[in-house]
């Protein structure tokens, strides 16, 4: 069953009181041909200075319209606009969370995609905040990105929040299939199509054969499966410890296990940030020095 949005969690906190309880604002979506879709947002006091979204006077299918892939740009570019409401608004902090469903509680994902400081002031009558910065910041700290990652996996997690495969590649057998574990292959792979990634002679293009993946490291010598009594993932042809980096892959070696991507590793903790998706596009974080007995563990695969 297909995810769609629900209402999401929407807070500002405020430096000063405003003068009043309850106020209206929008959430402009640019799309990459500079149209806009905007959300109304109805605003009113939780508690001291926090004022939370109390309801939507034109609903959310605004949002949902932006999970058709056609729409998808639209995440790109947000902007924090007043539309004529005489009340000045001094913003120390926003937060906005989309909150995914099909339905059952047990499968809802919620996904930050504005979530810090602003330090702001958005002025009363017509005024606006770009809130790209703060969007590019809160998708970064979620999957505990550097400075120093790579395009490939900087652009990846810049489409956490976000629904479907990006910019539109699909891959024959994997992005068709209504298997997750097929979906979420085609999704991690999507971004080294994109990037024009290669092992050797070996290209990662939308009709490459991937029906065995980690076959296609182990022939460049670049697979790695996790070892408890080593405290790392070891190579399966070199048999040396190997160090996972932002953008390496990795896949559930589980019947139905998800793919992705590595955003963080942590050398202490044995713990890795992996995005995944692609509906929607999230994290999760793996801790490899536990995994339950019986399972069968991970493959890694080195970019």
């Amino acid at each position: 069953m297909k995810m769609k949005l629900s209402q999401p969690t929407i807070e500002i906190k405020l430096k000063e009181a405003p003068e009043k309880e309850n106020f209206v604002r929008y959430f402009t979506f640019v799309n990459k041909e500079r149209k806009s879709r905007r959300l109304k947002v109805k605003f009113g006091r939780k508690k001291g200075l926090t004022f939370v979204a109390k309801s939507f006077p034109k609903g959310i299918d605004v949002l949902n319209s932006f999970l058709k892939p056609e729409n998808r740009s639209h995440w790109d570019k947000m902007v924090l606009e007043n539309r004529g409401g005489q009340l000045d608004l001094q913003i120390k902090r926003l937060k906005f969370v989309l909150n995914y469903s099909n339905g059952k509680k047990k499968n809802s994902v919620s996904v930050p995609i504005l979530d810090g400081s602003l330090n702001r002031i958005l002025d009363k009558g017509k005024a606006r905040i770009q809130l790209n910065t703060l969007s590019a910041r809160t998708r970064s700290k979620s999957a505990g990105l550097d400075a120093s990652a790579a395009p490939l996996i900087r652009k990846a997690v810049q489409d956490l929040g976000k629904y479907g495969y990006p910019d539109g590649i699909m891959i024959p057998g994997l992005s068709d299939s209504k298997a997750k574990s097929d979906q979420s292959k085609a999704f991690a792979l999507s971004y080294l199509i994109e990037f024009g990634v290669k092992l050797g002679e070996f290209a990662f293009t939308a009709e490459a054969d991937y029906s065995d993946i980690p076959a296609v490291f182990r022939g460049k010598k670049r697979l790695s499966s996790y070892n408890k009594a080593r405290k790392g993932f070891v190579n399966v042809s070199t048999r040396k410890v190997v160090q996972p980096v932002p953008g390496d892959y990795i896949e559930d070696r589980a019947e139905k296990g998800i793919s992705g991507l590595i955003t963080a590793w942590n050398p202490e903790t044995k713990e890795a940030t992996v995005i995944y998706g692609p509906y929607p596009v999230r994290t999760k974080v793996i801790d490899f020095a536990n995994q339950p007995a019986g399972s069968p563990g991970y493959w890694l695969g080195s970019i």
